[in-house]
Order: structure tokens, then sequence, then C-alpha cells
């Protein structure tokens, strides 16, 4: 049974340091890069840009994915974005990341449920990294029925690495129920006080408190690339 890659970019935005075609080729090492070590992989394609991807370019998508979803038309992007745009706070930036992987994810879930594909594993890896020859397969011996992730601190506060992480198809309906939650609490959260949360932090409080199964990786992840906010290297 395959893995299932879902890469979630956001190729045509207004934030970030990356111009378009960078950001564009480094999607396109990033499905590369699960092609050369994943080489049996489904690769899911979630784009959750503000605006549409030229068709040329989505063209070219088209032939290096398995199945690609375009969200530039998701009524929450049109109507968060605008408003999210004109703020200067840092954490208003790493909002709309924040809306982008959501739904990103989001619609993968509603992709899936309406598909007749079922897969092994579930790995979400961001846009502007690639694998490298670091990367282990999240295999059964230590993560059957479990989410695959690694632990970090955004200050002194735990937190869940979500550049990349995997989880059990078994358990997708559990995951799935979660992110809708997850979604639920972030839009009270920015409905009364204006603000969305960055989501490992979220993450890492709804995994605990629905005390789904972890195992928290200890090994290098096996990717690299650069951060699309500040062009911050990744060597993970």
């Amino acid at each position: 049974m395959k893995n299932l890659f879902c890469i979630v970019s956001a190729v045509g935005v207004d934030y970030g340091v990356f111009p378009y075609q960078k950001r564009y080729n480094q999607l396109l090492e990033t499905i590369a890069s699960i092609r050369k070590y994943q080489p049996s992989a489904y690769i899911a394609l979630v784009e959750v840009s503000d605006k549409s991807l030229p068709q040329q370019d989505l063209d070219i998508l088209g032939q290096f994915v398995d199945h690609l979803i375009t969200c530039y038309e998701h009524p929450v992007i049109k109507k968060i974005t605008p408003t999210l745009a004109h703020k200067e706070q840092d954490t208003n930036l790493f909002a709309r990341k924040t809306v982008g992987e959501f739904i990103a994810m989001l619609e993968l879930f509603k992709w899936i449920s309406t598909c007749d594909l079922s897969f092994n594993r579930v790995y979400k890896l961001s846009g502007r990294l690639k694998l490298n020859n670091k990367f282990v397969t999240h295999d059964a011996t230590h993560y059957e029925n479990k989410v695959a992730v690694m632990k970090r601190y955004w200050y002194t506060n735990p937190t869940y690495l979500t550049q990349l992480w995997s989880f059990d198809y078994r358990i997708i309906d559990t995951i799935s129920d979660l992110f809708e939650k997850m979604w639920t609490f972030e839009m009270s959260e920015f409905n009364g006080k204006g603000m969305l949360h960055v989501l490992e932090p979220t993450l890492y409080k709804f995994l605990h408190e629905h005390t789904v199964p972890i195992h928290e990786i200890q090994h290098p992840l096996g990717i690299e690339g650069f951060h699309g906010q500040d062009g911050a290297v990744v060597d993970l």
C-alpha cells in the first residue's frame, strides 16, 4: 500500500521573502525529492495561494503530482487574507500561514473522504522544503495507529513541528475530526480577539487533550530548505 504525501504550498502570495518564481522552483524541488526518496508515494498538492497560478504552471504541476487541489477561491482565504494584509504584527503574518495550513488539511480530508483510495501513512510536507537522504519512513514498528511528530519549543512552550509530520491512515477519521475541532477553536479566537494562534502549539494542545497516540520523533526528520516567511535555512 502506498504512502500519501500531502504538500502544502503557497506560491502565489504577497507575504514572505521569496518571489513567485523562486517559490515555484522550490515547490518543484519538493516534488522531485519525494519522487527520489519515496518513488512509490502518491502525491497530493494543496496550493493555498491568494490568487490562481498561471495555467502553464498549473499544467506542469499536474504532470508531476497525482492530485492537485487549489484553494484560491476558498471563501475563508478570500475573507481573511485582506484583513491580515493590513496588519503589521508578526503574529498576523504567521496567521495567514496558519489559515493556509488549516484550509489545506481540511480540503485534503474532504478529498480523501470522497475518493476510493486508501494509504499506509499520510505525510504532510511544507512546499519550501524537500526530503534528503536522512529521511526515514515512519513505518509500523513504532508508528502504528500513531501520529509521528517532532517536539520543539515556542519560547518556553512545547509545540509540535508541522513542516513534516505523519499519521497512520487507519486513524484518519480521528485526525480529521481533530482538525475540525482545532479550526473551530481558531475561528472562535479570531472572531473574538482578531488574532490566530500559530498552528504548532494548537496541534500540541489538541493532540494531548484528546489523547491521540503520539510517537515523538528523536532522529533527524530528513528535510532541508527554507522558511517562506523569512528565508531562514531549515536543516532538520
